[in-house]
């Protein structure tokens, strides 16, 4: 979506897959935390969007539900997409980071740090 001028990174990572104990601790020393969203979207000034993606069916665990409520009690938004498809989880995702920026576009800039 950078070509409609909308830049921003996206990151996910591996928090959702079935580790071994010595993975799952080195996940947990390297700030991975159970309930943590599967995607992050880093938007333009310092705005973070978290994507959580369940299958139509799925439900959040206990874990994701306590997450959730902290990471929103941080300022952050997120969101949950329930898809049947990854079509569908696609074209969802893509309205909500849209509407990120959209509402990006109306905050005030956030002043740039000057590197030394």
């Amino acid at each position: 979506m950078i070509d409609r001028g909308a830049p921003f990174l996206i990151a996910g990572d591996m928090s959702g897959v079935r580790m071994s104990k010595a993975t799952a601790g080195i996940a947990k020393v390297t700030g991975m935390e159970p309930g943590d969203p599967d995607l992050r979207v880093y938007l333009p000034n310092g705005r973070l969007g978290l994507i959580e993606y369940k299958a139509a069916a799925g439900r959040l665990s206990p874990a994701q539900k306590i997450r959730h409520v902290v990471l929103r009690s941080l300022g952050h938004q997120v969101e949950v997409v329930k898809a049947a498809t990854e079509e569908d989880a696609r074209s969802q995702t893509v309205a909500i980071v849209l509407g990120w920026l959209a509402a990006n576009d109306n905050a005030p800039v956030v002043a740039q740090r000057k590197a030394s």
